[in-house]
């Protein structure tokens, strides 16, 4: 049997096509298997693939089931924003409402939604309190050589710390921009292998030109991304991690440049 499935990619975390964080959303079809939507977005071959489901509770917009090339996730950044942008384009056309409530595995996420007029929409995911894992990092010399970098390349102000919203990251803050930019994850998936359950290492800087803060993410073969172009689920860690540090005052934004 040949079942069509249509579908759209999304370029989030970007003003113009072909930008940020390329997304595919699966929005009709029938309900798939998770060997099926596994094969799709081993296919599809993006950071993310999200198939999206009637949510369990008629008041909530959608459920999600989030994909990487290799396996799925609880929860992810630019998967839940360009999926519920799609989502919402489809119900309401150009009239979003301001709130809604939309379903991963880690639970029910809150999103709000500015309008910017001529149909354009700002969509904010809440991805509520970090949780932060309080043992200390093993073997930071290692960790550091695994991505090509020495104990001398780490910021003095800030600490190595894991926050988790559904997916532990682990935040590396740098001493500048030029150490940012020559990391490389030469034995990164030696050093997952050795110290679950990190499965991200996120990189960054505040003494950055670009944007707020500069950074990068990268992952590994368990989860099928080396290097993401954008992280809104390390984002949003970050943020609290920043705050945490006294760097980000509260109801304040930060702007993140990456990839």
């Amino acid at each position: 049997m040949t079942v069509t499935l249509p579908y759209c990619v999304v370029d989030v975390f970007s003003r113009h096509a072909f930008g940020g964080n390329p997304l595919a959303v699966f929005n009709h079809g029938p309900a798939l298997d998770t060997g099926i939507m596994q094969a799709i977005a081993r296919q599809m071959n993006l950071s993310e693939t999200v198939f999206i489901r009637p949510a369990t509770d008629a008041s909530r917009l959608a459920a999600y089931r989030i994909f990487t090339p290799v396996t799925e996730l609880p929860i992810a950044g630019h998967p839940v924003i360009g999926a519920t942008a799609v989502a919402l384009a489809e119900r309401f056309g150009d009239a979003w409402p301001p709130t809604v409530v939309v379903e991963v595995p880690v639970g029910p996420i809150e999103m709000q939604i500015e309008a910017r007029g001529e149909g354009h929409h700002l969509v904010w995911m809440n991805q509520g309190v970090p949780v932060e894992l309080t043992a200390p990092i093993s073997n930071p010399k290692a960790l550091l050589r695994a991505i090509g970098l020495e104990p001398d390349d780490v910021s003095t102000e800030l600490e190595i710390a894991v926050l988790s919203v559904g997916v532990p990251i682990l935040i590396v803050p740098l001493r500048d921009e030029a150490t940012l930019d020559r990391a490389t994850p030469v034995a990164l998936p030696a050093y997952f292998a050795a110290h679950p359950p990190v499965r991200v290492v996120y990189l960054v800087c505040e003494a950055s030109s670009r944007a707020d803060v500069s950074a990068r993410m990268f992952g590994g073969p368990a989860l099928g991304v080396d290097e993401d172009p954008a992280t809104g689920v390390a984002a949003g860690p970050l943020a609290a991690y920043l705050h945490r540090a006294g760097r980000l005052a509260a109801h304040h934004e930060v702007v993140v440049s990456q990839g």
